[in-house]
C-alpha cells in the first residue's frame, strides 16, 4: 500500500492507475580559455605496433596483450623503427587489434580499477557515465515503467517494438530534419541499446554479404571508438580501422573516405559525435561519406553521444537506403543499464531486420515501449511548444489533459535542468584544468572530455595518477585514440567530488613538472 499523499498533491500521476513513489522528485537543482591538444587517432595503432614488434610474427591477441602490459610497465624495449613496427603490425597483427583492445579494456575495469585498486580506491573520473544518484530519469518517465508493470505489459511483442512507440519515434525523427522525407513507423525498430543494436545489425549485414557470395564480411570503423563495439564487429567481420583527426574545422573524415575507397567494405561505422572528443562530424561530411559508399555498402551512424549540444538539421543524404542510424537513452538520460534505443533505416532493411530479430533474440523488452513512446511525445512537445493529440492516450492509458500537462512540464523542466547541469560540469572541468595550464579539449556534445596531463604512455599515466594522486582517469588507448598522455574525464558526478578529483590531477601535475608538456 502506497503512502505518498503529500507527493500525490504535488505531482499527480500521468496515468490513471498510478501513484508515484515517495522517493520520486523532479530534479530542480542547477549548479550555479582552454587549450586544444593535437589529437590524431592513429597514435594508438603505433602504440600496439611497438608492442607487436617485440613478439613473434603472427602472435595471437593474448600474446600481444601481454607485450602491451610489459611495455606499459617499462619492461620491454621500444621498437627501434616506426617503419619496422608498421610492417610487422600490418602484416601479422591487424586482425588482432579489436581483440587486443578489448582485453586491455577488460583488464582496466576488472583487474585494475575495480580489482586490485579496490583496496585504496581512487576517486573515479573515468566511468564514461553519470552518477545516477545525481542524474537520472524524470518522474514522468519512471511513471511509464510503473504503469506498464501495473498493466502486466511484459509479455511477447512484435520484434520491432509496439507500433504506437515506433510511430511516435518516427514523428520525432522527422522533426530532426526539414529536408528529409517523412519517417514512418516502417522506418523504425526498437532495439536493445546502442552496442547490442550495432552488433545485431552487423550480424544481419554479414548474412547479406554471404548471400551475395562473399566468404567474409568487411567493415571499416572510424576511430576513436568504443572497444566493446569494435570487438563485437570483429566477431562478425574483418574490421579495418580508419583514424579520424581533429582539425580546426572539426572532425576530418578524409581518412575514412580513403579507406572506404580502398577496402570497399560491407559496413562503415561512424560516430556522429566522436567519443571522447565531444566533437561532431558535420552533416556536410556525413553527406560526403554517403556519397563515397560503394553500391553494396551500408553506413551505420552511431548517434548515441549526440546529446547536450546544439541540435543540427540532418542532411537529406541520410534518406539513402544504405544509411542506418542508431540512437539510445544511455547518455541522454543517464540510463545505460536500461538498454533502450531505436534505429532508423530504409523500410526494406527494417523488414529484413524483423526476421533477424525474431530469430535471434525475439524482441526488445516490451516493458519499455511506453517509456520510449512517451519520451518521444515529450520531446516533440519540447520542440514544438505545443500539445499532442490526447485522444489515443485517453483511450489506451487513461491520460487526462491535466495529467498530461503536468507530466510534460515535469519532463521539460528536468530535461532543461539536466542539459544545463551537464554543460556546467563540462565547462567546470575545462576551466579547472585549463587554468592550471593542462591541455584540455572543450567538448560541444556528450558527457566526456579529453585532457593531456603528462607526456607518457596513457595507461602508465593512469596507474600513476591512481596510485600517487588517488584519482582515476580513463587512458586514451581505451578510446582507440591518441595515447601519448591523453586521458578521458567523465565529469557528471557531484560537484564537490568533481572538483576534488580535478584538483588532485592539478596537484600531481604541479609536483611532476618534468612530465608535463
Amino acid at each position: 500500500m502506497r503512502t505518498s499523499n503529500l507527493i500525490d498533491h504535488q505531482k499527480p500521476p500521468l496515468f490513471s492507475s498510478l501513484t508515484p513513489s515517495p522517493h520520486d522528485t523532479t530534479s530542480s537543482q542547477l549548479f550555479g580559455a582552454c587549450t586544444q591538444p593535437p589529437l590524431q587517432s592513429h597514435a594508438f595503432l603505433q602504440e600496439l605496433a611497438e608492442a607487436a614488434a617485440t613478439v613473434p610474427p603472427g602472435a595471437g591477441p593474448e600474446v600481444l596483450f601481454q607485450a602491451f602490459l610489459r611495455r606499459t610497465r617499462g619492461l620491454a624495449a621500444t621498437c627501434p623503427s616506426s617503419t619496422a613496427c608498421a610492417s610487422v603490425f600490418d602484416a601479422a597483427s591487424e586482425r588482432n587489434v579489436p581483440a587486443v583492445i578489448k582485453l586491455i579494456f577488460d583488464h582496466f575495469f576488472r583487474e585494475d580499477l575495480y580489482g586490485a585498486r579496490q583496496v585504496n580506491p581512487p576517486l573515479v573520473l573515468s566511468s564514461g557515465s553519470f552518477d545516477e544518484a545525481c542524474f537520472g530519469l524524470p518522474a514522468s518517465l519512471k511513471d511509464c515503467v510503473r504503469f506498464a508493470l501495473d498493466q502486466n505489459w511484459y509479455g511477447y511483442s512484435d520484434s520491432l517494438g509496439r507500433e504506437s512507440t515506433r510511430a511516435a519515434l518516427a514523428q520525432l525523427e522527422t522533426m530532426r530534419s526539414c529536408s528529409m522525407p517523412l519517417v514512418t513507423e516502417k522506418n523504425v525498430a526498437v532495439v536493445l541499446g546502442g552496442t547490442a543494436a550495432i552488433a545485431s545489425i552487423a550480424d544481419l549485414l554479414l548474412e547479406m554479404a554471404q548471400e551475395s557470395g562473399k566468404p567474409e564480411g568487411v567493415a571499416v570503423a572510424a576511430i576513436p571508438n568504443y572497444p566493446p563495439l569494435i570487438a563485437a564487429l570483429a566477431r562478425k567481420m574483418r574490421v579495418h580501422l580508419a583514424p579520424t583527426q581533429l582539425t580546426s574545422n572539426g572532425v576530418s573524415v578524409d581518412s575514412l573516405i580513403q579507406t572506404i575507397h580502398s577496402r570497399k567494405p560491407d559496413l562503415v561505422l561512424l560516430q556522429t559525435v566522436v567519443n571522447p572528443w565531444g566533437k561532431r562530424v558535420s552533416e556536410a561530411d556525413v553527406a560526403r561519406v554517403i556519397a563515397a559508399l560503394p553500391p553494396h555498402t551500408f553506413l551505420l551512424l552511431d548517434e548515441c553521444h549526440d546529446a547536450f549540444g546544439p541540435e543540427v538539421k540532418l542532411t537529406a543524404a541520410r534518406a539513402d537506403r544504405r544509411v542506418i542510424a542508431v540512437r539510445s537513452l544511455s547518455k541522454l538520460w543517464a540510463a545505460p543499464g536500461v538498454k533502450c534505443g531505436w534505429m532508423v533505416a530504409d523500410d526494406t532493411f527494417i523488414r529484413r531486420f524483423y526476421v533477424h530479430a525474431s530469430t535471434t533474440y525475439g524482441g526488445p523488452p516490451s516493458l519499455l515501449y511506453l517509456l520510449l513512446e512517451m519520451y518521444a511525445l515529450f520531446e516533440i512537445s519540447l520542440r514544438t511548444g505545443g500539445d499532442t493529440d490526447l485522444d489515443r492516450l485517453r483511450y489506451d492509458y487513461g491520460v487526462t489533459e491535466s495529467r498530461w500537462l503536468f507530466a510534460r512540464d515535469d519532463y521539460i523542466q528536468t530535461r532543461l535542468s539536466l542539459n544545463t547541469t551537464v554543460r556546467h560540469h563540462r565547462e567546470l572541468a575545462v576551466e579547472v584544468l585549463g587554468q592550471a595550464g593542462i591541455p584540455v579539449l572543450a567538448p560541444e556534445y556528450s558527457i566526456n572530455l579529453v585532457t593531456r596531463p603528462a607526456n607518457m604512455n596513457s595507461y602508465q599515466l593512469y596507474t600513476r595518477l591512481a596510485d600517487e594522486a588517488g584519482v582515476s582517469l580513463l587512458p586514451g588507448i581505451l578510446t582507440m585514440g591518441d595515447t601519448d598522455g591523453m586521458m578521458r574525464v567523465s565529469p557528471c558526478l557531484k560537484e564537490p567530488l568533481l572538483l576534488e578529483g580535478l584538483n588532485r590531477v592539478v596537484r600531481w601535475v604541479k609536483e611532476h613538472p618534468c612530465l608535463s608538456r
